[in-house]
């Protein structure tokens, strides 16, 4: 079943068009990468499935929902975490996560309960109550990553989420989004780093020249496809 659909979707910035007639389904229980070399539109492309970004033209919908007729409930369905979180340091974890519960408007009683259970599904409940400037560049992600599921969201994205990364936290990282996958739900990633792409996702688009007219679900020819179409694009650039 299809939780994310986008239909010709275009944006435009600074008069240079980013995103050009971009199609995509995601399905339950799948991980999708979105590769593509640096300038590509990749964040673009999150900021507006995600809401934060409107489009100049085409359709978005999640979960059945139509970000254009009910937006609330469509961005209740995602959770997004950005390539540079923001997060508030001079709260603890715990004080964050109750901070965006308190944004969404979550019942009291539901809010305490979804802050723990997520503080404890990321692996901070031991942290939870020190000030986010302690904490370290992979705890501060999986911060950001509690904070997304604040709303129990089908589809969770996220920016180039392994840079940074040592090699612990990253094995973290992939096993947690293959289970959150899993469950029925749906994870985006943005990379540039070919290997991730191929190994962790179970379906790529590139993106190039703000075209993502290129998928893969054998991930064997990848490689090469992908090193002519960002030459093809770098040349474009020029």
């Amino acid at each position: 079943m299809s939780l994310l659909i986008l239909n010709e979707v275009e944006k435009s910035l600074s008069e240079r068009k980013i995103l050009k007639k971009v199609s995509l389904e995601i399905n339950e229980g799948e991980v999708y990468g979105i590769l593509g070399a640096n300038g590509a539109g990749k964040s673009t492309l999150l900021r507006v499935i995600s809401g934060l970004t409107s489009i100049d033209e085409g359709k978005i919908e999640v979960a059945g929902y139509s970000l254009s007729k009910y937006p609330s409930e469509y961005k209740k369905m995602l959770g997004y975490v950005p390539d540079i979180p923001f997060l508030y340091g001079y709260l603890s974890g715990r004080e964050y996560l109750n901070f965006l519960g308190d944004l969404w408007e979550i019942e009291r009683e539901r809010k305490r309960d979804l802050v723990e259970e997520n503080l404890k599904l990321v692996g901070l409940l031991e942290s939870a109550d020190a000030m986010v400037t302690t904490y370290s560049h992979g705890m501060k992600q999986k911060l950001a990553i509690a904070g997304a599921l604040i709303t129990k969201p089908r589809v969770l994205i996220l920016d180039e989420p392994m840079t940074g990364f040592d090699p612990p936290s990253a094995k973290f990282m992939k096993d947690f989004l293959r289970n959150y996958a899993k469950e029925g739900n749906a994870v985006i990633i943005t990379t540039h780093i070919l290997e991730l792409a191929q190994h962790f996702c179970n379906r790529v688009g590139v993106l190039s020249d703000g075209n993502l007219n290129v998928e893969y679900n054998d991930l064997e020819n990848l490689k090469k496809d992908f090193e002519t179409l960002v030459v093809t694009s770098m040349e474009g650039i020029k």
